[in-house]
C-alpha cells in the first residue's frame, strides 16, 4: 500500500483526502484546442488508488466524444484504449500507467508469446478476441471484459447542474461544460462513486540526458513492430523505445541491426524500411540528434539492398554499408550518393554483403562476405586493394593501431599502413561466429585503455579475451550465467560492446528456447581486465532481439602542440599519436588534416601519423591543424619562425638508419654517437630507452607485442621520428 502512495504521489502531486465532487476549477491538465471545455472522467473500479481520475478537454462543436476520448488516449501517454468498431465504436479497455514504469502493453487470450505494444496507447480488438486482452502491467489500471466475466464499459453525461444520463459515445458531439464519465460496471459490484475524481496532473515528460548512459538498439520483434532503441542511465534506469519517446509519430525501420554515434549525430541502419508493401513506417537510415534524439533525415533506399551498417568517415562524408555494396553518405546535406566502384554486390542478400567498417588513417577498411577485408582511399573514395580473407566474419580497429579480422578460427591482424598480415590461430571449437547468415555487427570489440581484444563464442555461450601484448588468449574470460537449467543464457546480436569511459564489457544475451523465451533479456557489467561480473540488469519482459550497445561520444579531441614552433636547415617532424588525443577513442582512429598560411614559407604534410614541417623560405607564417576524432573537429592555429631553408641532404646528414623494418627481434639503428633513443607504443609510452655509444645500436625489441611502434632519435636539439613495424 506504501508503494501505491509513493507512486500516487508522485504523479498526481499532493491531494486532499476530503470527499468532493471534482470541479471544472480542479482541472489544469487540458487538452486539445477549442470553444467547448468538457470534463473527462474515468472510473475503473479496481479497487487501485486513485480509482478515478479527471482530465479537461478542449475541442469544437462538431467534436465526437469518442473522438475526445481518442485525442486524450494519444495526448497523455499514461493512458492508454482498446477500442472495436462494428457498426459504431464500442469501448472494449481503458488502462493507466500507474506505476510510471512506461509498460503499456497487452497479452491477448494469456498468450505471452505475442504481446502487443502500442506507442499511442491505442489498441484495436475484433469482435471474436475483444473478451481476451490483459494489461502486462498488474499494478496499472486496466479494467476490460473477460471471457469469464460480463462487465463492460458506459458513459455517463452530467451538465454542471447535475443532470446526467447514459449516452452514447459515436456521433454525439461534446456540450460545453459537460462531464463524461467512463466507467467500468462490474456484475455483482457496486457502480463506482466517480464524483470523487482526483484531477490529473499535467503530463510532464521526464527529461534525458543522453550523453550519460548506455543506448541498447534492439532489431525489435520482426512481423510485428519496427526497430527500437532503449537507453538505460548510469544510475541504472531504463527508458525504453526512447527514439518513438522523443518522435511520438515516428518508428525505426524494420529488424534496426546498427547504430552508431557520429558528430553528434546518431546513424541507425535498419535491414527494411518498410514494415508493409503499401505504407512506410520508417527508414533503413534513420538519422537523429544525438543529443536529442529528435529525428534529423530518414531514408527508404540507401543506394541499393538492405541496410548492414555506417561509418563516419569524415564530418562531411560517411559510408553506408548494404547487401549491395558500399554507398557514400553526404552528411552536410543529407544525401545519399553513389556506389564506390569495386564493392558492389548482385547476388542477393545473402552472398557478397558489407558487414563492418573502420577508418585507420587514410584508409576505410570494410568487411566483405566471402571475399575478404575492401582498402578504400577515405579522400576520393576509391577501393585500393582487397585483402584475401574468405571466411571473414567481422573486424575491428585495435589499440594497438592495427585492424584485427575475425576471419574462421584466426584472428588476423592488418597493418594499415603496408597491409601486411598476420595471423593467430584459436585454440580448437573456439572462434569468432560467422555474422552472414541473419547479419549482425558481430561480437569482436576492443579495449580502448588497453591491447585487449573481446569476442563471443557462441557455442559456449562465453566471452573469450585476447591480450595483444602477450598474445596470451583466455577462452572463458566470462561465462553468461545460468548455464545449468533446460533453458540457459546465450548471446544474440552484437552481444558484446566495450565502455570507452571504463573499459569495461558491456554484455547482452536473451533466452535459449523459442517463441516468448525470447521476452526474457539480460544485461551484464563485466570488468574487462579480470572477468568479474560487477552488475545485471533485466530489461521488462519483450521480444527485444538486443542488437548493439552503442556509447555516447561524450569527450572532445585534445592538441597538445606548442603554440611557436621555430624550424630551421632540418625538417620537424611532430608525432600526432602523441600530439594528438580524445579520453573516449582510440588516438589511431582520429583523422588529421594541415593547412599552411602561406605555403612560399612552409611546407607541411601528413604522413602516417607524422606532420612534418620544412623551411621553404625565411619569415614567419602558421598552420592550422584540423583533428577530427569520431566526427568532433577541434583546430589549432601554431605560429612558426622559419629560420634556414630546410633541405632533404641536410635532413639526411643525420644519416639514421633503422633495420630491418618490420622488426621481429633486433633492431639495429645507426645514428651519431650520443643521440638518445625512445621507442614509443601508439599510446605514447615508453617501452624502451637507450643512448649510442657508438655509431650504431642494436635494440632487443623480441618482448615487445608486435604491433606499431615509433622510434625517436633526438640529437643536437633535433628529433626525428621513424615509424617501426615489430612482426
Amino acid at each position: 500500500m506504501r508503494k501505491y502512495l509513493l507512486l500516487f504521489l508522485a504523479f498526481f502531486g499532493s491531494w486532499s483526502m476530503s470527499v468532493r465532487a471534482v470541479s471544472f476549477s480542479d482541472i489544469n491538465y487540458w487538452i486539445g484546442e477549442g470553444n467547448v471545455e468538457v470534463m473527462l472522467v474515468i472510473a475503473w473500479n479496481d479497487g487501485k488508488t486513485p480509482e478515478t481520475l479527471a482530465w479537461g478537454y478542449k475541442g469544437e462543436e462538431e467534436t465526437t466524444i469518442v473522438e475526445m476520448l481518442n485525442d486524450v488516449v494519444k495526448t497523455d501517454p499514461r493512458l492508454f484504449s482498446l477500442m472495436r468498431r462494428q457498426g459504431g465504436y464500442t469501448v472494449d479497455g481503458l488502462g493507466f500507467d500507474l506505476n510510471g514504469e512506461n509498460t503499456i502493453a497487452l497479452v491477448v487470450g494469456g498468450d505471452t508469446t505475442y504481446p502487443k505494444y502500442n506507442a499511442t496507447g491505442q489498441f484495436t480488438a475484433t469482435p471474436n478476441n475483444y473478451k481476451k486482452w490483459e494489461c502486462v502491467d498488474k499494478e496499472d489500471h486496466w479494467n476490460s471484459p473477460s471471457v469469464s466475466e460480463d462487465g463492460a464499459w458506459h458513459c455517463l453525461a452530467r451538465s454542471e447542474s447535475g443532470n446526467e444520463a447514459e449516452t452514447e459515445i459515436n456521433k454525439m458531439p461534446i456540450q460545453n461544460r459537460y462531464t463524461y464519465i467512463f466507467y467500468y460496471d462490474k456484475p455483482g459490484s457496486d457502480t463506482p462513486d466517480y464524483a470523487n475524481a482526483v484531477a490529473v496532473e499535467p503530463y510532464i515528460q521526464e527529461t534525458v540526458d543522453y550523453l550519460q548512459g548506455i543506448f541498447f538498439v534492439n532489431e525489435d520483434w520482426y512481423g510485428w513492430d519496427n526497430g527500437t532503441i532503449n537507453f538505460l542511465t548510469n544510475d541504472g534506469r531504463m527508458f525504453y523505445r526512447v527514439f518513438r519517446r522523443e518522435n511520438p509519430d515516428e518508428k525505426l525501420g524494420v529488424t534496426t541491426q546498427f547504430g552508431t554515434i557520429y558528430g553528434e549525430k546518431f546513424f541507425l541502419i535498419s535491414k527494411q524500411a518498410k514494415s508493409t508493401e503499401e505504407e512506410s513506417t520508417g527508414g533503413r537510415l534513420v538519422v537523429a540528434d544525438a543529443l536529442s534524439l529528435e529525428k534529423i533525415a530518414a531514408f527508404d533506399q540507401i543506394g541499393g539492398g538492405d541496410g548492414r551498417s555506417f561509418l563516419g568517415v569524415d564530418e562531411k562524408t560517411g559510408y553506408i554499408g548494404s547487401s549491395s555494396g558500399i554507398f557514400v553518405f553526404d552528411i552536410e546535406n543529407m544525401k545519399v550518393g553513389d556506389v564506390i566502384e569495386g564493392t558492389s554486390n548482385d547476388e542477393g542478400l545473402y552472398s557478397g554483403q558489407i558487414g563492418s567498417m573502420v577508418r585507420a588513417g587514410k584508409y576505410v577498411f570494410a568487411a566483405k562476405q566471402s571475399e575478404g577485408v575492401l582498402v578504400i582511399d577515405a579522400e576520393n573514395h576509391t577501393l585500393q586493394t582487397t585483402i584475401e580473407l574468405p571466411s571473414i566474419a567481422t573486424l575491428v580497429l585495435g589499440r594497438d593501431g592495427n585492424i584485427w579480422a575475425a576471419d574462421g578460427n584466426a584472428l588476423v591482424r592488418i597493418n594499415p599502413v603496408s597491409f601486411e598480415t598476420w595471423t593467430r590461430s584459436l585454440p580448437s571449437g573456439c572462434r569468432v561466429a560467422d555474422t552472414w547468415g541473419a547479419w549482425n555487427a558481430g561480437s569482436l570489440c576492443a579495449a580502448y585503455k588497453s591491447n585487449l581484444l573481446y569476442f563471443a563464442d557462441e557455442s559456449k555461450n562465453k566471452v573469450v579475451r585476447y591480450n595483444i601484448d602477450t598474445d596470451e588468449l583466455n577462452a572463458s574470460f566470462f561465462t553468461l550465467p545460468d548455464q545449468d537449467g533446460e533453458y540457459v543464457q546465450m548471446f544474440y546480436g552484437a552481444g558484446l560492446r566495450v565502455d570507452p569511459q571504463t573499459d569495461n564489457v558491456v554484455v547482452t544475451s536473451t533466452e535459449s528456447g523459442y517463441l516468448s523465451h525470447y521476452m526474457n533479456n539480460w544485461i551484464h557489467i563485466v570488468d574487462g581486465t579480470n572477468g568479474e561480473l560487477l552488475n545485471t540488469l533485466l530489461p521488462e519482459k519483450y521480444y527485444w532481439f538486443p542488437a548493439m550497445p552503442v556509447f555516447p561520444d561524450n569527450e572532445y579531441p585534445v592538441i597538445s602542440i606548442s603554440d611557436n614552433l621555430s624550424v630551421g636547415s632540418f625538417p620537424v617532424k611532430i608525432s600526432l599519436l602523441e600530439s594528438v588525443s580524445d579520453a573516449d577513442n582510440l588516438s589511431a582512429a582520429i583523422v588529421s588534416t594541415v593547412k599552411v598560411e602561406d605555403p612560399s614559407i612552409l611546407s607541411a604534410r601528413i604522413e602516417g601519423y607524422d606532420l612534418i614541417l620544412s623551411g621553404e623560405k625565411l619569415g614567419d607564417t602558421s598552420f592550422t591543424l584540423a583533428v577530427n576524432s569520431n566526427g568532433r573537429v577541434e583546430t589549432k592555429m601554431v605560429s612558426v619562425h622559419v629560420t634556414e631553408v630546410s633541405g632533404i641532404e641536410e635532413a639526411e646528414s643525420l644519416k639514421i638508419v633503422a633495420s630491418p623494418n618490420p622488426v621481429r627481434d633486433i633492431l639495429t639503428v645507426r645514428a651519431c654517437v650520443g643521440a638518445e633513443l625512445t621507442v614509443f607504443d601508439l599510446r605514447g609510452v615508453a617501452v624502451y630507452r637507450d643512448t649510442m655509444v657508438e655509431s650504431e645500436s642494436r635494440l632487443n625489441v623480441s618482448s615487445l607485442p608486435a604491433g606499431i611502434y615509433v622510434l625517436s632519435v633526438c640529437a643536437n636539439d633535433r628529433t626525428e621520428y621513424i615509424r617501426i613495424i615489430k612482426q
